[in-house]
């Protein structure tokens, strides 16, 4: 089974659409056995706004979209396809990089999503047909930020433990000797900047923030941010939620946007904090006069739905959609040293899976697994329970590429009569749908998609049966 991805310029945009890899240990990590899958070559030629060849950009695949259905965005996986490809284009800008013919089964690879990078020139990441003789990338180029940190108190110049998040465009700032901040080349539109300093051991220092508008200017200097304390968040589950609480955490997220609907410019911050098992639990500190977006996760409980009325204060224009949505956060206005917040909890539900074979006998050892959704307002989806530390990406991109990692808490192997549950999954939509991965048997195809749509019943438990077919007896793209 494959992942599907919604690609978007910053992380937490990544959206798992379609469960797991059949290259799964039984703690849940992942191997990646050597690729066996047919690959064909693509021509990338890179240049400049003037037509220019430029030399030294980096390419790299970030996503694939099949001829049948080119609306799906699919993820590059490693244990699927390999590595992905990552080279330098010569004098000439050319490069030739490696795609696989099949994105799934028989499905045919319709595009690339190729990204290109360069440190004089706006990342580029577009959609381009396998079919081109040539994927002409033009990259542009846009602005860059330096700036300057001082101690609120000497007013001395601050030189180490310094980042700073503009927009998409956190990981790529360069931190001078003499503590000048500069950012990679952006393109030329208002955003966000806060600076952020990062000791170990203490809690993040925010600058407050600061609106860029660049007009025409190719480099913006800000000079003497001070640095303040950013707000405690001191929460708890309510206390419907039952004690100890056990494999408990939030994820939260902060975003911004100066223009609506502008993914470019959007700022962010993530961070992620345990549960403890009295129910309470504390980010030490915010960026200030921000609003707070939290998912809890923990065993047997999931989100309450929250009501328009606590929403529209914050996200008037998204009330008419949250319908529509999976597991939505609750929200809370950082203001001030410290916060205090309860987030409202409701019973998890619980599926029974009994999967059986062509001859209706019980199949041991298959892989069966859901993707409930989470939703921030103004922000992406993603599996409900995944996040992760701004902090630890800025301070972790700054000497190697960052690992987001991902645990799957919905998805087991079958036992020997054929039965796995899965809990906690939240009961905020009624219809969900299941994946099932094993190495004799699959799901028959549903619309170019091997899965099995179920609903919840009022039971605490729901039982369903998956009936499986032998592998090879039909292939997505045969038809």
């Amino acid at each position: 089974m494959k992942c599907l991805t919604l690609i978007t310029a910053g992380l937490i945009g990544v959206f798992w659409l379609s469960g797991f890899s059949s290259a799964q240990t039984d703690d849940g990590a992942k191997k990646a056995p050597k690729p066996k899958v047919e690959m064909l070559i693509a021509k990338v030629q890179v240049v400049d706004p003037d037509g220019n060849p430029i030399e030294g950009a980096t390419v790299e695949p970030s996503g694939l979209r099949t001829k049948a259905d080119p609306g799906t965005h699919w993820f590059w996986l490693p244990e699927t396809f390999g590595e992905p490809p990552k080279k330098e284009t010569d004098s000439t800008g050319i490069v030739e990089m490696l795609y696989p013919k099949y994105v799934t089964e028989k499905l045919e690879t319709g595009q690339v999503t190729w990204l290109a990078n360069h440190p004089d020139f706006i990342l580029f990441r577009q959609d381009f047909s396998v079919d081109a003789e040539v994927s002409r990338i033009q990259m542009e180029r846009g602005f860059k930020i330096a700036a300057y940190a001082i101690d609120q108190d000497s007013g001395e110049r601050l030189t180490k433990n310094l980042y700073a998040v503009a927009g998409n465009y956190g990981k790529k700032w360069e931190l001078k000797k003499n503590g000048m901040l500069v950012s990679a080349a952006m393109p030329k539109k208002e955003r966000f900047l806060r600076i952020v300093e990062l000791m170990e051991g203490k809690p993040p220092r925010f600058s407050q923030r600061i609106d860029i508008e660049p007009g025409e200017k190719s480099r913006v200097l800000v000079k003497d941010v001070k640095l303040l304390a950013g707000t405690r968040v001191v929460g708890r589950l309510d206390e419907s939620v039952t004690r100890p609480v056990k494999n408990g955490y939030v994820v939260a997220t902060i975003c911004r946007t100066p223009t609506a609907n502008d993914w470019d410019s959007k700022w962010s911050w993530n961070a992620k904090t345990k549960i403890e098992e009295d129910g309470s639990f504390v980010f030490e500190s915010l960026p200030t006069d921000e609003v707070l977006q939290m998912i809890p996760v923990c065993d047997g409980w999931a989100p309450e739905v929250p009501k328009i009325s606590d929403v529209d204060p914050f996200f008037p224009d998204e009330t008419d959609r949250m319908g529509v949505w999976g597991t939505l956060p609750s929200l809370i206005k950082l203001e001030g040293e410290e916060v205090n917040a309860t987030l409202k909890m409701a019973k998890a539900k619980k599926v029974r899976v009994t999967v059986v074979g062509p001859d209706d006998q019980p199949v041991a050892g298959a892989v069966v697994g859901c993707t409930p959704t989470q939703k921030w307002f103004d922000w992406a989806s993603q599996i409900y329970g995944d996040g992760f530390s701004t902090s630890n990406y800025l301070i972790q991109s700054r000497v190697s590429d960052f690992k987001f990692e991902r645990k799957s808490r919905y998805s087991t192997k079958t036992d020997e009569n054929g039965i796995a549950e899965i809990a906690n999954l939240p009961n905020n939509r009624r219809s969900r749908q299941l994946y099932v991965d094993h190495k004799e048997f699959e799901l028959p195809i549903d619309d170019r998609r091997r899965e099995f749509n179920f609903e919840f019943d009022d039971a605490e438990v729901t039982e369903v049966t998956v009936k499986l077919q032998k592998k090879g007896t039909e292939a997505m793209g045969e038809k």
